[in-house]
């Protein structure tokens, strides 16, 4: 009686004292959770979205859609989401309710702590190493946060927990539940191996498990009847699921391979929990009950590691696969261990514990080494297993990955405590390792508190020491990396969907340079996925495509520019900023306009740009401007531009221009139609410009009296009319003819024709200039001949050529010349040729050909 009284007293002891810590962690974390807007980094807002994702595949609960959730991804496993998504369906959908379901996790890793501490040291310890491992700052932190590693941390407790109680594998029962919460461990994620691998292990070898495997092995024979049945039964599960889910199962790099081998899984499942054993001897259960735990693990993992097999060469790749940036991460993980996962007052705390229980038992340590029981060591192997395997020539290392190791550390602080002699010194230990744990739980996790952290920073000659708890994950909620200013992206996404109803669209495009741990991609993508399903983004900063990040510019109707775009940002995204930021007459900046700037607390400036011209009808096409930049964007460069109209035209422009065009663009008009400002913008470009193109398609529509060609022609020498399909290209040199022949010719061909003489303007003669001439005609021979006008270089070949109708109003010639003009003695040629035929004819003297003018280039 008294013994079931103790057993109830405990009971409660144990629901109390972890279920009021859960209930106070979880309640401050809703209130953190209520502060914060701004979840800082990048994977934890990729788990919110990805869980957004699951909710979407689950909406209807099939064979299908389950098989769809489980191969959803590739690289992390489903379990944490799964949960989350049960959340979303007791709670609604929304980001704070997708982090609390962290209140779970810490239940279980509370309960597990306690199971394990209990066992080493009654009731007082295991009720100091739950409170410690709440108050440890890495655990608290990352409850906030929606990362797999928390709950990988519970998982991981509650597997050694159910190890350590299955007593050497010696109870059925809790072997089984090891099995299953061992295979939900690495469903959460796959390092769980790390933390569980080498205390498995070591059970096996102590328990005698492992040679028993090895000496008999004869024991294990099957009753070969029951298993044949329960493949049957195996085979007819998995098709009542494969069946329906047959369309979802070729997302899987096996495919019907599937089939087979989750029922060759699931056989060793059913056998292994519809046999009993009872029948068999005692010294051999063990190894049977191991086997079968074994058993329930391989079929709760296989859900998701046979649909994705694949993730392993991921995994390999992120750990160990950048040969180059390989390294040993021994003392880094130290570092940040006493810095941020327990923080410098409670590290200073476990050392002087471990000191105190070694130095009170200096004289006994040798027995106590040898006397080591399962817990100390499964503890031991724990903790130092994955610190080894974490540091080992890895080429990621982050403080998170090693957290599962942590309630190893509250219980060894509680059970040092514990032992530590003199009741008073004792009591006044705990009392301040508990105080300061609080205080540094309450710096951290109150904004109000905020000006209580500074005098924790100390100044030494060697620099600045803070004694707070910090790190990367180590995060206020209202203020440094997480201030509110940061969270623009819902202004961001409001401004770019009001402008979507605006203009009717049923779509609207937004373009991402931006990039910091405050702001990003994923940031957006939870708005959009949450709030704004008709935007679609396109990050740009890391440009993850294989096009070129300027030309993708102008296919969105919105870009948002950070003017700090180094990190995490490509080179070429880093160019594109940069060209955005300095060069004000670029096209983009003329096609773009900013409509809305923030300031961030970092003090670095955001810019949303808009489409600055509305799309004419008809549509334009892209093969036309292709075919546009094929053929004069070899002659393109400093000096010359190119006049758009309509000035939509720049955004088709925009998406083949090469990165190295030094071409200047200018749409115009800049309104809906002509007015001053776009002929004052035109004069402005005439005054710093060589050679003026004007690009003509669907003027009409905002120059319909022709007024910009009006204006280019009355000033500028006009060249010929260019036809690529739907545009018409026309050049434009600034240039004014003589008004009388500078040459004398007095050439005649048989047909009758008489070229009296030609003039030329030499002062256009340069690389990328031209060549304009005026031929003047005595007769014009016959109407349908036409005259060929050609520039030969030095070697012969044909440099520039024009070719127009007879006349004597014949307009100037003007001849566009290359890049550059190698030295050597250049000919213009006169040519008069029947169109149909081409056949030349011959001056009057034979040739058919006539040199007009000859020029050396120095």
């Amino acid at each position: 009686m008294v013994q079931i009284k103790r057993e109830r007293h405990a009971f409660w002891w144990r629901i109390g004292i972890v279920g009021g810590l859960t209930l106070l962690f979880g309640l401050v974390n809703w209130h953190w959770l209520g502060v914060n807007v701004v979840t800082y980094g990048w994977d934890r807002m990729d788990h919110l979205i990805t869980s957004l994702a699951y909710n979407n595949i689950l909406h209807t609960i099939t064979p299908q859609s389950i098989f769809s959730a489980l191969v959803y991804s590739n690289y992390y496993p489903p379990f944490v989401h799964l949960t989350v998504w049960v959340f979303y369906k007791l709670f609604g959908v929304n980001e704070d309710v997708a982090v609390m379901v962290n209140v779970i996790y810490l239940l279980v890793l509370l309960g597990a702590t306690w199971y394990i501490a209990e066992r080493m040291g009654g009731i007082k310890v295991a009720a100091l190493a739950v409170t410690l491992l709440g108050a440890f700052p890495m655990i608290f932190a990352m409850s906030r946060y929606l990362y797999l590693d928390f709950a990988l941390t519970a998982m991981v407790a509650l597997a050694i927990a159910l190890l350590l109680a299955t007593e050497r594998f010696t109870r059925r029962k809790q072997a089984y539940w090891f099995g299953a919460t061992l295979g939900m461990a690495f469903l959460v994620k796959w390092t769980a191996a790390a933390f569980l691998i080498t205390p498995l292990f070591f059970i096996l070898w102590r328990g005698g498990i492992l040679a028993e495997l090895v000496q008999h092995a004869d024991t294990l024979r099957p009753h070969w009847r029951r298993l044949a049945v329960v493949f049957i039964i195996s085979l007819l599960l998995t098709a009542a699921w494969f069946i329906p889910a047959h369309a979802a199962v070729f997302q899987s790099p096996l495919g019907n391979w599937l089939f087979p081998a989750y029922a060759l899984l699931t056989t060793p499942f059913l056998y292994a929990i519809s046999c009993s054993i009872v029948h068999k001897p005692a010294e051999f259960r063990p190894l049977h009950n191991a086997l079968s735990a074994g058993a329930v693990a391989l079929w709760v993992m296989a859900f998701w590691y046979l649909p994705n097999s694949e993730f392993i060469t991921g995994f390999l790749h992120t750990a160990y696969g950048l040969e180059d940036g390989r390294f040993w991460a021994y003392g880094k993980y130290l570092y940040e261990v006493s810095t941020e996962q327990l923080g410098p007052a409670l590290s200073a705390a476990f050392v002087i514990v471990v000191l105190v229980f070694l130095w009170q038992r200096r004289k006994t340590l040798r027995q106590l080494l040898q006397t080591l029981d399962d817990r100390a060591w499964i503890l031991l192997l724990w903790a130092v297993a994955p610190y080894i395997i974490f540091s080992t020539r890895v080429s990621l290392a982050h403080d998170r990955f090693l957290m599962p190791f942590l309630p190893p550390f509250a219980i060894w602080m509680a059970y040092g405590l514990g032992q530590w002699r003199g009741r008073l010194t004792r009591a006044f230990a705990i009392s301040l390792i508990l105080l300061v744990a609080a205080a540094q739980f309450i710096l951290i996790s109150f904004e109000i508190v905020a000006p209580w952290r500074a005098p924790l920073h100390i100044q030494w000659p060697g620099g600045s020491v803070n004694l707070l708890a910090h790190g990367f994950f180590l995060q206020y909620p209202a203020s440094e990396e997480t201030d509110p200013g940061y969270a623009i992206a819902p202004e961001v996404l409001t401004l770019v969907d009001n402008a979507r109803v605006v203009h009717e669209r049923d779509r609207i495009n937004l373009g991402l340079l931006v990039n910091s741990y405050e702001l990003h991609e994923k940031h957006f993508l939870y708005q959009i996925y949450t709030t704004y399903p008709q935007v679609t983004l396109r990050e740009l900063a890391r440009n993850w495509n294989d096009q070129p990040a300027y030309n993708q510019l102008f296919e969105m109707d919105f870009v948002l520019v950070d003017d700090t775009h180094t990190f995490r940002t490509s080179e070429a995204s880093q160019a594109v900023v940069k060209r955005i930021l300095t060069q004000p007459a670029d096209l983009f900046n003329r096609a773009f306009q900013p409509v809305h700037h923030w300031t961030l607390p970092s003090k670095e400036k955001v810019t949303l740009y808009e489409r600055r011209f509305a799309d004419t009808e008809p549509g334009l096409g892209p093969a036309d401007y292709q075919a546009l930049l094929q053929q004069f964007g070899a002659q393109w460069g400093p000096g010359d531009a190119l006049v758009l109209t309509a000035p939509d035209q720049a955004y088709i422009m925009g998406l083949s221009l090469p990165a190295d065009n030094t071409l200047t663009i200018l749409p115009l008009p800049t309104g809906p139609k002509t007015d001053q400002k776009s002929l004052d913008e035109l004069t402005e470009l005439a005054q710093t410009h060589d050679r003026i193109f004007l690009l003509n398609h669907n003027a009409a529509t905002v120059d319909p009296d022709g007024v910009i060609e009006h204006w280019l022609r009355s000033h500028w020498l006009a060249g010929p009319d260019i036809w690529l399909n739907a545009l018409r290209v026309t050049p434009f040199i600034a240039a004014k003819m003589p008004t009388a022949p500078t040459q004398t010719v007095n050439a005649q061909w048989q047909q009758g024709a008489t070229l009296q003489g030609l003039a030329i303007n030499q002062a256009t003669l340069q690389a990328r200039g031209a060549l304009a001439v005026q031929l003047y005609w005595h007769t014009v021979g016959l109407a349908d001949h036409k005259v060929s006008l050609q520039l030969l270089g030095p070697d012969g070949a044909l440099i520039a050529q024009q070719d127009a109708d007879m006349s004597k109003t014949q307009p100037p010639f003007v001849l566009l010349l290359p890049h550059t003009l190698p030295s050597g003695s250049y000919k213009l040629m006169a040519i008069l040729y029947e169109p149909k035929t081409l056949q030349r004819d011959k001056l009057v003297n034979g040739p058919d050909a006539l040199a007009l003018w000859t020029f050396t280039q120095q």
